[in-house]
């Protein structure tokens, strides 16, 4: 449960970054993820969000049937190559109240991670593109990540985040 309070009119996306591999070690290419989600927000090369959508029906980027999240990560589709993998912000079939939207499997061990929010996105990263020697983040590891739809405040098509006037906003 997230909460913020402001005292004057702000714009809150708030989220968490945790990462995950069901394992314990290795990769999480042979987990299994399955997503109530139609559409991705499109980026540019740089990851920015271009204001676009694609339905991800008969894509790379289908996961409303349980698959790998290896199966389809190494093809050449430009939103797969931009991100060196998955790097994209789902938008969920979601009614604004708390719903299973997704889950994420591994295996081998047979753990099992569900997921629900009320928040109408989910970035799935796949740690393609981790370079800290420190934490260091690569195909082990992975996110999912609920929040609003992030950096989409400059399109008007866009309205799930909101303004909050000197009020608590509350994620569950």
């Amino acid at each position: 449960r997230y909460v913020a309070t402001t005292d004057e009119d702000t714009l809150i996306n708030i989220t968490n970054h945790s990462y995950f591999n069901l394992a314990g070690y290795g990769t999480i290419m042979d987990h299994t993820l399955w997503l109530d989600a139609d559409k991705i927000t499109l980026t540019d090369d740089e990851l920015i969000p271009t204001g676009k959508e694609l339905n991800v029906e008969n894509t790379e980027f289908d996961f409303r049937v349980e698959k790998c999240i290896g199966k389809d990560i190494d093809n050449d589709n430009i939103n797969l190559v931009y991100g060196q993998g998955y790097d994209h912000n789902y938008i969920l079939n979601t009614d604004g109240e708390i719903k299973h939207f997704g889950t994420l499997k591994d295996p081998k061990s047979g753990r099992v991670m569900k997921v629900y929010t009320n928040q109408p996105c989910v970035q799935i990263y796949t740690g393609n593109c981790g370079t800290n020697v420190k934490y260091k983040l690569d195909t082990s590891t992975g996110v999912l990540e609920i929040s609003g739809t992030g950096k989409m405040t400059n399109y008007s098509s866009y309205s799930s985040v909101p303004w909050y006037s000197s009020s608590s906003y509350v994620k569950t």
